[in-house]
């Protein structure tokens, strides 16, 4: 299943990176993820960037998310797109997307999409 849960987010972040997040969506008879990221633009210089980072969350509740993440995409050029690496089976009945801007030496705006692309491991 795929799941685009963030369509043309416009997101900041500075040296004290703004922090996202998706809804959550529930992963059903699935047991893997991997996150996708789409920056189509950004308003600085790539060295003043830094990365922007989208990391899948899990929970089995809904609400008390483990922010140790189950699978990241990072970007640090626009326009770009990256699949991340798929995760291992996650033990979480819910996922949700957590996106920020990292490592940025002044102000940063972007443009960003993302998705969580769940499937059957093992």
């Amino acid at each position: 299943m795929t799941g685009k849960l963030v369509e043309d987010l416009l997101i900041s972040g500075g040296t004290t990176p703004g922090v996202y997040y998706s809804s959550a969506i529930p992963l059903g008879d699935d047991n893997g993820a991997m996150a996708e990221l789409w920056v189509t633009s950004v308003d600085a210089t790539f060295s003043t960037l830094g990365s922007v980072v989208v990391t899948a969350e899990g929970s089995n509740d809904g609400i008390n998310f483990d922010t140790s993440g189950v699978a990241t995409a990072t970007l640090s050029t626009a326009p770009g797109w990256n699949a991340g690496t798929p995760s291992a089976v996650i033990p979480w009945a819910w996922l949700r997307l957590r996106i920020e801007i990292t490592g940025a030496s002044g102000a940063v705006t972007a443009l960003v999409s993302a998705s969580i692309r769940t499937f059957r491991a093992g």
